[in-house]
């Protein structure tokens, strides 16, 4: 009977050890994203998006918003934390990126709205114009498959290469149908390209890259990007939040003619708001 009643007692004990486990589980979970609050912490990346943000403190808090900023200074861990509920939404990628990334990764994120475009730029430390390029010089571009897209499209459209099809979603080097110059392409983490600026006789950036460097891609690039680009920036969620209220009240303050002021104002043409 004792020996039972060791045995009644070691399961009771750990019972109790795993429900105060599970208990301690529950209490680290994070409360942001609960529908009984207005708190929301959204990921940025430095410019321009933190700046339109941080823009609208006031209209946040005047809507009951509290709204937390975590900075990242690259294009992968945004979505990852999104999904993984560290954040709450993220603001920094633009829709062919967030397509390619959520189905790569099976992430179930959702776009709430667009905010703007930054025109991707070609930049060169050594040439004033492209007609200075040479042959066998080098072009560094971004490595992730929808910036490797734009790019070479860019490429295309300043007649430096051909593609068979500058239409197609997702470009890679099998797609140039020219190269006369022959070329050299390297490529790289778009946050890793201004390190190593001199390497390349041009290279092609990202403009929130650029204005966060001091580069203005009005006046540095040798070619920009047409506005009419479908590569605009989105505020980002999770699918399971897209009707809860207080992301509604948010993307609508941002979404609004004081961000537009804002954007026209501080950045003259090398961001351009995207939505009406």
């Amino acid at each position: 009977m004792k020996y039972f009643k060791k045995i009644i007692l070691s399961i009771t004990i750990v019972l109790s050890i795993l429900s105060l486990m599970a208990c301690s589980n529950h209490k680290q979970k994070p409360t942001s994203n609960s529908e009984d609050n207005n708190k929301i912490i959204i990921g940025l990346s430095p410019t321009p998006h933190k700046e339109i943000i941080e823009n609208l403190k006031e209209d946040f808090k005047n809507e009951n918003l509290d709204v937390e900023i975590i900075l990242y200074e690259n294009y992968v861990e945004p979505n990852l934390d999104l999904a993984s509920g560290k954040i709450d939404a993220n603001y920094f990628q633009h829709k062919p990126f967030f397509d390619i990334f959520s189905k790569e990764h099976n992430l179930d994120l959702k776009s709430l709205g667009s905010i703007h475009i930054e025109p991707i730029g070609i930049y060169s430390s050594k040439y004033s114009s492209l007609d200075d390029l040479k042959e066998f010089d080098t072009i560094t571009i971004p490595n992730d498959s929808s910036n490797k897209s734009r790019s070479l499209r860019l490429l295309h459209n300043a007649n430096i290469i051909k593609l068979k099809n500058p239409d197609f979603i997702n470009l890679s080097n099998f797609d140039i149908e020219e190269n006369t110059k022959n070329l050299d392409f390297v490529f790289k983490n778009p946050e890793d390209i201004l390190k190593n600026f001199s390497d390349s006789e041009i290279i092609i950036l990202n403009s929130n890259f650029a204005l966060s460097n001091g580069i203005d891609p009005i006046k540095d690039s040798l070619f920009l990007e047409d506005i009419d680009s479908p590569y605009a920036n989105i505020i980002t969620i999770r699918k399971e939040d897209e009707e809860n209220e207080k992301y509604q009240k948010f993307i609508q303050i941002i979404q609004s003619e004081k961000t537009k002021e804002f954007i026209n104002k501080s950045y003259n043409g090398s961001v351009i708001a995207t939505f009406k």
